[in-house]
């Protein structure tokens, strides 16, 4: 069976937290389809700038996995990014979602963190008002 990731990516994204997950998945041979969310050409916190596959709202193909990484682009995810994973997305327990560092922050925001495992940046641990905390 073929696994497939989808990476969402807006500018200030934190290529590290975006760069090694695409990496390390696609040499696993899963694909990962690396996702704008309101540009092709998105630059990241460190001024490395990524050319998305497509934008969001193009998307409409089946996934696996999830990966949404941190940094000051959480400001930017926290509304559009809430209504695609209720709306258009399905979040649900056979799908995985690797939100890093500030990341978990727009999962709490929408509620989908009650009774999951979470882990996030410690200074959010506050903000965020559902889920278990690791």
């Amino acid at each position: 069976m073929n696994k497939h990731a989808i990476i969402i990516l807006a500018d200030g994204f934190e290529e590290v937290e975006a760069i090694t997950p695409i990496d390390l998945l696609r040499r696993a041979g899963i694909a990962v389809t690396m996702l704008g969310l309101t540009s092709m050409e998105v630059k990241g916190s460190h001024d490395i700038t990524i050319k998305a596959e497509m934008l969001l709202n193009d998307f409409d193909g089946k996934y696996d996995a999830l990966i949404l990484p941190g940094g000051p682009v959480i400001k930017i995810f926290s509304n559009p990014i809430r209504s695609c994973i209720w709306s258009k997305f399905h979040f649900n327990r056979s799908f995985y979602a690797r939100p890093f560092c500030a990341a978990p922050s727009v999962f709490g925001k929408a509620g989908i963190l009650s009774g999951k495992k979470a882990t996030c940046f410690p200074r959010l641990r506050r903000q965020i008002r559902r889920g278990d905390f690791l």
